[in-house]
């Protein structure tokens, strides 16, 4: 788990697949890192697993072999699923860790989500505020990076991509399914149609876009050429506000609406 943040797993900011699974798992074995030592990832964390190793480092495109090879993970070792969210260089991350050689089965990333994936654009390789890479991976451009070392789409949802190994795919699914669904079917399932993903188009979005309608982004019956220039239009309004799209919304806004979700799906559990 690249980005570990606070070990916590519950709806909103603070949703992270590995650390839900050590929830559920508490015999999963893992390397959870976290590059910010103030977290309280530590204290989260080992009252769930045994089994679970915390470390406290940034990690980069250079040395992260390196540091996986120190603690016993090999190029050929079984890995189960890797996730990366660093807020800054996932794609140059994920490149490291392909072209060393590893084979997780699973790949979990955070990527710019609302770019649409005929979008492929790997943005700044420079630091960009408190970050120490790029900021603007497209879902696009892991889609081409993992179709490239043998991965296919398996899952998108509001703020996430999944590949899995496709020598795993079928097995896995057990049909056809996730092999017949291209990336941009998987991103219009889970992201640009997700009901919550309008409660992310508060003020900010269209100030940060100066009045873009990214719903046409996704919108079929727009031809590809005004798609695509719309999306240059889109990303260079924002770049020239320097304003955010997202997680500067009210709390009335996507936060409020996955703990309402949550809550909702809590509360039928109880009833059956």
């Amino acid at each position: 788990n690249l980005g570990a943040a606070e070990g916590l797993c519950f709806p909103g900011s603070h949703w992270d697949a590995l650390n839900c699974l050590v929830a559920g798992m508490p015999e999963m074995r893992g390397l959870f890192v976290e590059g910010n030592p103030s977290t309280n990832l530590m204290r989260n964390l080992a009252p769930k697993s045994k089994t679970v190793d915390v470390v406290y480092t940034y990690v980069f495109p250079h040395n992260i072999t390196l540091f996986l090879e120190m603690r016993g993970l090999l190029h050929s070792s079984e890995i189960d699923i890797i996730k990366i969210d660093v807020d800054g260089y996932e794609y140059f991350l994920m490149e490291s860790i392909l072209t060393a050689g590893y084979r997780p089965k699973f790949l979990h990333v955070e990527p710019i989500m609302f770019l649409p994936p005929f979008v492929d654009t790997v943005g700044y390789a420079q630091p960009v505020g408190n970050n120490f890479g790029n900021v603007m991976v497209s879902v696009g451009a892991l889609g081409r990076l993992a179709k490239n070392h043998g991965y296919a789409p398996f899952l998108v949802d509001m703020d996430h991509v999944m590949f899995i190994r496709e020598d795993l795919e079928k097995a896995f699914v057990g049909s056809d399914w996730s092999r017949s669904t291209d990336l941009e079917s998987h991103w219009l399932l889970g992201h640009a149609c997700n009901p919550i993903t309008r409660f992310a188009h508060c003020a900010d979005f269209w100030l940060a876009t100066l009045g873009i309608d990214s719903g046409a982004l996704s919108d079929s019956s727009v031809p590809m050429p005004e798609r695509r220039a719309l999306v240059s239009t889109f990303w260079r309004n924002q770049i020239g506000t320097g304003r955010s799209c997202y997680y500067v919304c009210p709390k009335a806004g996507i936060e409020w609406a996955w703990m309402q979700t949550y809550a909702n799906l809590t509360k039928l559990k109880q009833k059956k």
